[in-house]
């Protein structure tokens, strides 16, 4: 059986439109509990500790992650107030697709405990600017994570990385944490 061409583009923008909203991470709802992927060692990054006691910001450097990506973290003390700690995100420079952090929190009791609630999103795309910021609350980090997301096949969002954060990271507050996504591959 032949497909006449005049079909085959329509049906190949309608499957990779469907595969996309498949895979991708925003098309989660704020309140549907969901699965984090697996990540593996090399997939799970951790902030060094700092409380500010230097008084000036202090950058963390991950360098050829496992998708080959560099992402440079630059934390500033008393951006915000103590009981808050403030993330954003920027595209470096060799950036040109579409990156995102979701923040998610980890459901502890009920029907879903042990799956994870999306609570906050930012992406930007290409080299355009910085994100909007996400403000968590000091007191809430136990069981939080970042997951951080890339464009990948056909346009997903997909989850690369992660950060698990918890109560113990009193020495995040009232920092403010920029993630810089400086390469891509």
């Amino acid at each position: 059986m032949k497909i006449s061409r005049k079909f085959t583009k329509p049906f190949l923008i309608v499957v990779g439109y469907l595969i996309f909203c498949g895979l991708s991470t925003s098309a989660v709802s704020a309140q549907e509990a969901v699965d984090l992927p697996a990540f593996t060692t090399a997939n799970t990054l951790t902030l060094e500790r700092y409380d500010g006691s230097r008084g000036s910001t202090t950058t963390q450097i991950f360098r050829d992650l496992s998708d080959k990506d560099h992402i440079w973290i630059s934390r500033t003390p008393n951006a915000v107030s103590r009981d808050k700690v403030r993330i954003l995100l920027v595209p470096g420079g060799r950036v040109s697709w579409w990156k995102g952090i979701t923040v998610y929190k980890k459901i502890s009791t009920g029907r879903d405990a042990g799956k994870w609630r999306r609570l906050q999103h930012v992406s930007v795309e290409n080299t355009n600017g910085v994100s909007r910021p996400i403000t968590l609350d000091i007191n809430q980090l136990d069981g939080v994570a970042l997951s951080f997301e890339k464009a990948k096949a056909l346009g997903a969002h997909t989850p690369i990385y992660v950060f698990h954060l918890d109560a113990g990271r009193t020495d995040l507050a009232g920092q403010q944490v920029l993630f810089r996504w400086e390469k891509d591959n």
